[in-house]
């Protein structure tokens, strides 16, 4: 479990979350065409509405999506290079994120009553 370990200290944690947002506004910016200005619209309004909504989800999804990913990273670090193990094992690595956020949204649908199409 080295890799969260290593990365949900207090200090690198706010780090972290710091740079997922940047990256998040920096790809919402990058939208063009009519779908990246509805994208950016939203987004903004969202902003607007709830300065740290974004901050607040990437925070709370860090340690699960580490801690899921973890075993593939210990794997990774047995065959010597964990980062192109990640790599090299992308859809392994994609479902054990996709499992945290599916868990996430079926929380928050049970809490809220809300539910998909």
């Amino acid at each position: 479990m080295g890799l969260s370990n290593n990365l949900l200290n207090p200090n690198n944690q706010s780090l972290i979350v710091r740079d997922c947002c940047e990256m998040i506004d920096a790809q919402v910016a990058s939208k063009s065409g009519l779908s990246g200005i509805a994208i950016k619209t939203a987004f903004a309004a969202l902003k607007g509405i709830k300065p740290n909504y974004i901050y607040g989800v990437v925070d709370s999804l860090l340690e699960p999506c580490l801690n899921a990913i973890d075993p593939l990273w210990d794997e990774g670090i047995a065959q010597g290079e964990p980062v192109e193990y990640l790599k090299a094992n992308r859809s392994r690595t994609a479902d054990a994120l996709l499992i945290v956020t599916d868990k996430k949204s079926k929380k928050h649908q049970i809490t809220t009553g809300e539910r998909g199409l």
